[in-house]
Order: C-alpha cells, then sequence, then structure tokens
C-alpha cells in the first residue's frame, strides 16, 4: 500500500465535500482509488471495518472521524479532488489501516 494521502474529495453520490484517504499506488493517474472518512457512529470501534480517528489524537480533522475501510471507491481525480490536506500518513495509523483491510478482505 502506498503511503496513502488524506484529500478533500466530493464524493459522487453526495453534493458535500468529504475526506479519503489515497490507496492508490500511482497517484498521477486520473482515477484514484480511496478510503472514505465519515464522522464516527456507535458501533465503529467494534467494526473491523472500521479504522477510529480521534479528533485530540489526529490533527487534520475536528471530530471524531472513521475510515470506511469496507468502502473502497474509485474516484476521477481531477473532477472530485479539491485539495490535500496531508501529503503522507504517520506510520502508526498507516498500520492500522493495513491491518484493518487484511482482516476485512480474508
Amino acid at each position: 500500500m502506498n503511503s496513502g494521502i488524506p484529500v478533500r474529495i466530493l464524493r459522487y453520490m453526495h453534493s458535500y465535500l468529504h475526506m479519503g484517504i489515497v490507496i492508490s499506488k500511482n497517484i498521477t493517474n486520473s482515477s484514484i482509488t480511496i478510503l472514505p472518512l465519515t464522522e464516527t457512529k456507535i458501533g465503529d470501534l467494534e467494526n473491523i471495518s472500521r479504522v477510529v480517528l480521534l479528533k485530540n489524537d489526529y490533527g487534520f480533522i475536528n471530530k471524531d472521524t472513521t475510515i470506511l475501510i469496507d468502502n473502497i471507491t474509485t474516484i476521477e481525480k481531477k473532477k472530485r479532488v479539491v485539495g490535500i490536506k496531508l501529503k503522507w500518513i504517520p506510520s502508526p495509523l498507516r498500520r492500522k489501516i493495513q491491518r484493518a483491510m487484511l482482516s476485512s478482505f480474508k
């Protein structure tokens, strides 16, 4: 898995901005694969297909946020990406994402 890049994206099914983590190996492609981020909900901590980010631990979010590992999505980069928040993912978070992906897709 690439180091990942959190980006602000416009999800194709909604008309508002969302954040996601790029997991594409080649981020220069016109389409990229992302893991969407959403507000944390009850039960997310127990779900193996979710990685919960607490706002106190991660400065790039402003509320508790969940990475939707089981909702991998491909988007058109030119039309959907409106900005980059970080150019890299901290190693501990990258390992959490990798473990969740392995568990989710066994």
